[in-house]
């Protein structure tokens, strides 16, 4: 895998700064290294996946920073006690799904008790806090069920930034930490989700689940419809607005990342072809195409790890 090299500037936008921590390069198996559940970590967009970034472990948080240069679809449980807190910055032609919400500038998504769910249309940097309130911080047990996604001020960018980069530095950052955790609960309280977030995310649960219980046999649209109870329009509406695609784009890519990491973690015996079957995917020629199109290698070529 060819390294991106990862420039930190300084800025007022909440650009990232150099950090003096040992640069960590992931792959696409090796997505487990930055979330726990990385089986969640769905590619979005078509490229070679190239994923770099720092990371620091402080007394009760771990700090973060990343660079992907595709776009990712990020799904992972928060549980109570713990608060996660991302600032996302799409780079240009990019942007940034979240709460049924496009941001193309930057985007902080607060979550603690709840799914975080981000959908990254493009290449992107992202700054990660996930703060322990059980391990002796003065926020401990503090923190209260919040899923919150908003467009940071310019003195909110500059605190995450500057918060990460003094913990990347190798400073003293537990004081800081207080600091932003106070300021982004404040901002969080401020916006609730509204009733038609709720009902979004509802229908969107529901399709995946329908998708996901027969990924050998994909629904059509009209199956997922009725399953739904919905319209054609409206489920495309809410597709388009939670994933930036319509619904069977988005389970075509989501049958293509699961045959890819199959392939990535199968044996030598393995074939493509029953891979391919088991996805959803009959026409083994067709199968090629939109792989290599996606992913920038065929799956012959695709690289395999020993069982």
């Amino acid at each position: 895998m060819t390294a991106v090299e990862t420039r930190l500037p300084t800025s007022s936008k909440g650009a990232l700064l150099p950090a003096r921590s040992r640069t960590l390069q992931f792959r696409v198996n090796d997505l487990e290294q930055i979330c726990a559940g990385a089986e969640n970590w769905l590619q979005l967009t078509p490229g070679v996946l190239e994923c770099t970034g720092t990371r620091v472990h402080l007394a009760a948080a771990r700090v973060t920073e990343l660079r992907l240069n595709c776009g990712m679809q990020i799904s992972t449980r928060v549980e109570r006690g713990r608060l996660a807190i991302l600032m996302i910055r799409p780079e240009s032609g990019s942007h940034v799904l979240a709460g049924g919400k496009k941001y193309v500038d930057a985007c902080v998504l607060v979550v603690c008790g709840d799914e975080l769910s981000l959908n990254v249309l493009g290449a992107a940097s992202i700054l990660w806090f996930e703060i322990d309130g059980r391990a002796g911080t003065r926020h401990r047990g503090s923190f209260f069920p919040v899923r919150s996604a908003f467009e940071p001020t310019a003195h909110e960018r500059w605190a995450l930034t500057a918060c990460a980069a003094q913990a990347l530095h190798g400073d003293a950052a537990d004081g800081e930490l207080d600091r932003i955790v106070r300021m982004v609960l404040q901002r969080a309280r401020t916006r609730n989700a509204s009733a038609s977030e709720w009902s979004r995310a509802a229908l969107v649960r529901t399709s995946l689940e329908l998708m996901w219980s027969s990924i050998e046999e994909p629904p059509t649209l009209r199956d997922i419809c009725a399953a739904a109870k919905c319209s054609v329009r409206t489920l495309i509406y809410v597709f388009n607005a939670t994933f930036g695609m319509s619904p069977m784009r988005y389970f075509k890519i989501q049958r293509l990342n699961v045959a890819h990491r199959r392939l990535q973690s199968a044996g030598s015996g393995a074939r493509i072809f029953d891979i391919a079957a088991d996805c959803g995917f009959w026409h083994l020629g067709h199968f090629g195409v939109d792989y290599k199109a996606f992913f920038g290698t065929t799956p012959r070529m695709t690289p395999r790890r020993s069982r």
